[in-house]
């Protein structure tokens, strides 16, 4: 219904009550809209105020004014006046200047705090009321743009997620998805206990790296230094070697006493039972096999049985499993007169 004269009985000379619901302001106009309209508040002694729909600007404004209510074209705004209201609707794209909230900066929106204080200011809070339930996601921020098909894409995403929901043991996740190869891809997880790289993320690093603890499994060890990672890692107990390994000038200390028959020997070990004159207990388990104490002649250039030709290896320079120089045991078959002195150790 348009506003409509008012009856005697609807004025008051305090209050204007009207039953229409609607008030209809500039009735008159014809043609292009070419009037600020709106209401104006007389302050007294100071500027007034006026709720005005500028038709040069095509928007609402609050102003500070000196307006007196007789203009009928442009209303003078001396400055904008100032508004506080509990929500604001709409996608919120053209709010600036509101203390605490984004403005449009040169490099794209700024969000500015001016408290003083210690505490974190400004914040932004994603909040999703609802009982909370375990996995649920809780928040997200997108990051999307064109493709060269000028298709909007969501190229990347960081999102809040429950761990765990139980009051007093809650746990959170803050999970980073990207598009790969074209489909989106949950590439990492911060949860409150670990760092998880999924999905084929590799961790590239430039710089130091600080580690403690287990590498998969590995003890890292203390103090200083680097450690270096090339190719695969030896277990510290068990694993086989699939290569020889060049220790250059640098020792392998520690070495237990040989039990198998491929197993290293110490040098203490050697000494112990291999030095000049014999150890205490000598090569226990070598055995020496006596000349045969038959008459007739004994070929030393043959087997001990006397079977089979003449061996090959007596010749200057070779040497048997003891390190001992055969040309010196071919010296011992000179002719009679002739002495060599070699001292094989002790036999048992």
């Amino acid at each position: 219904m348009p506003f409509t004269r008012p009856t005697a009985a609807q004025l008051n000379l305090d209050v204007i009550n009207m039953t229409d619901p609607l008030i209809r302001l500039n009735s008159g106009e014809t043609g292009s809209a070419d009037k600020d309209a709106g209401i104006v508040i007389e302050r007294g002694d100071d500027t007034n105020v006026a709720l005005i729909y500028d038709e040069s600007a095509n928007q609402f404004a609050i102003i500070n004014t000196n307006e007196t209510g007789t203009t009928s074209g442009n209303v003078t705004i001396a400055s904008y006046a100032d508004i506080k209201a509990n929500a604001f609707y709409g996608d919120g794209s053209n709010l600036t200047n509101i203390p605490g909230a984004f403005s449009i900066v040169s490099d794209g929106a700024s969000l500015t705090s001016t408290t003083s204080g210690s505490d974190a200011e400004p914040v932004i809070t994603l909040h999703r009321d609802i009982t909370g339930v375990d996995a649920n996601y809780i928040g997200q921020i997108k990051f999307t743009a064109d493709n060269d098909a000028n298709q909007s894409t969501v190229f990347a995403k960081i999102t809040g997620k429950i761990l765990d929901a139980s009051d007093g043991t809650e746990d959170g996740i803050i999970e980073f998805a990207h598009k790969k190869a074209g489909s989106n891809v949950i590439t990492g997880r911060w949860r409150s206990d670990s760092l998880q790289l999924l999905n084929d993320t590799s961790l590239t690093v430039a710089g130091t790296t600080t580690l403690s603890g287990t590498l998969n499994n590995h003890t890292i060890p203390s103090g200083s230094g680097t450690f270096a990672l090339a190719g695969n890692v030896l277990a510290l107990a068990g694993g086989t070697m699939s290569g020889a390994i060049a220790m250059g000038t640098n020792r392998i200390t520690g070495v237990g006493d040989p039990t198998a028959s491929q197993d290293v020997v110490t040098k203490a070990y050697f000494e112990a039972n291999a030095s000049e004159g014999g150890g205490a207990s000598g090569f226990t388990s070598s055995t020496f096999t006596t000349m045969p104490g038959a008459d007739g002649n004994f070929d030393l250039a043959k087997q001990q049985s006397q079977s089979g030709s003449v061996e090959t290896p007596f010749v200057a320079g070779a040497q048997d499993a003891f390190g001992v120089s055969l040309g010196e045991v071919y010296s011992m078959m000179e002719p009679l007169g002739s002495t060599t002195t070699l001292d094989l150790g002790a036999f048992t």
